[in-house]
């Protein structure tokens, strides 16, 4: 029985390990950029930011495989700094939020690079959701030096067809098919107090 015990006990202390091993970051708002790029009549670049996100990052540093990221994206905050174009990119022909309210991303597989990182999930916008893989950059992990936070820094983008997401609303010759997505993103977790 005693023996019992010291196995169930060991087992306990390798979970527990195996737990820790895995910190949880959340996403800093006020220095986190998503944006966005499309092609105009194929002579310009609009461009937009979604300034309401939100997320977590498992970070396992010692085995990247391990870790793990969720987006998510408040459809409604959508901004290309142009009031009219703003609202009807919130209506039904666009990102039709009152149906859709959020834009999220789950990861599924993170894997190291030659040039970095790369992650592979769940892109789900407008009832829609499918694979994509995200190349990406991350900072080490480091102590804020005004706040008792550690902070990592990702960056990375993505290429996605509008229309494999039922945005539709006119012919790519206006629109491109081919929107650019661009990610800035600073995540946190509070430090232990010495």
């Amino acid at each position: 029985m005693r023996s019992k015990n010291i196995l169930l006990s060991l087992m306990a202390l390798a979970l527990a390990g195996t737990l820790a091993a895995s910190d949880t970051y959340t996403v800093d708002p006020s220095h986190t950029t998503v944006g966005f790029s499309v092609r105009h009549l194929g002579i310009s670049n609009v461009k937009g930011v979604f300034p309401k996100v939100s997320g977590t990052l498992k970070l396992d540093s010692k085995n990247i495989g391990k870790s793990s990221v969720e987006i998510v994206i408040a459809a409604a905050s959508v901004n290309t700094n142009d009031t009219k174009r703003d609202d009807h990119l919130r209506n039904e022909d666009f990102f039709d939020v009152a149906r859709f309210p959020t834009v999220t991303f789950k990861s599924q597989n993170v894997t190291k690079t030659e040039t970095g990182f790369a992650v592979t999930g769940n892109l789900t916008m407008k009832g829609v959701s499918k694979p994509v893989t995200i190349p990406f950059t991350m900072s080490e992990p480091k102590d804020h030096p005004m706040a008792p936070l550690t902070v990592v820094g990702v960056e990375g983008t993505l290429l996605v067809n509008r229309r494999d997401f039922n945005i539709s609303y006119g012919p790519s010759a206006l629109i491109s098919d081919t929107v650019a997505i661009d990610l800035q993103v600073e995540f946190t977790r509070p430090r232990p107090q010495k």
